[in-house]
């Protein structure tokens, strides 16, 4: 959740008087439809954006449902210092909050 925080600087959680925003569902929304770099710090460059992206792959990676299916913490700093290594695709992330509850996927 970090890495998504960081290169979309937003809050993993907000709540107003009327609703509550989930990054990770964003992300995940953003991201099936490919319009994921409106999700984007727009003060990155081109090169720090195609960094940013893999940073959002790896860290839907992070909360995949399976425990198993997550990388070790080893994996994602090789994953991170690796920019030719090819990322397995992600799946739906585990968590979403919808209508201010939690349900699992």
């Amino acid at each position: 959740m970090l890495l998504l925080e960081i290169v979309t600087r937003r809050s993993n959680c907000i709540s107003d008087d009327h609703s509550v925003m989930n990054l990770l569902r964003d992300v995940w929304d953003h991201w099936t439809r490919g319009s994921i770099l409106q999700m984007l710090d727009q003060s990155l460059d081109r090169y720090s954006q195609s960094q940013a992206l893999r940073c959002i792959h790896i860290g839907l990676l992070c909360v995949q449902v399976d425990p198993f299916d997550r990388p070790d913490m080893s994996a994602v700093v090789f994953m991170l210092v690796r920019d030719r290594m090819e990322l397995q695709p992600s799946k739906e992330p585990v968590l979403f909050f919808t209508g201010g509850t939690p349900s699992t996927v």
